[in-house]
């Protein structure tokens, strides 16, 4: 079975072990700078945070492929 690969859009190395921690296994976490792309942001024009989730994931998913 091919690894389950999830791209978590953040530069912050903390937040990053936190999500690997809580997802174990199941998933491969990876974060921007472990693709290239921290140099790449996009701005978060949302009202809330559900909003701005939303479009950086839209973003950043067009670019790598990865959910």
């Amino acid at each position: 079975m091919a690894e389950k690969i999830i791209l978590f859009a953040t530069k912050n190395r903390d937040k990053l072990r936190e999500v690997k921690e809580i997802v174990g296994n199941r998933f491969k976490i990876l974060g921007l700078k472990d693709l290239g792309l921290a140099g790449l942001s996009v701005e978060e024009t949302g009202e809330t945070f559900e909003e701005n989730a939303k479009i950086k994931a839209l973003f950043y998913s067009k670019h790598t492929d990865l959910p």
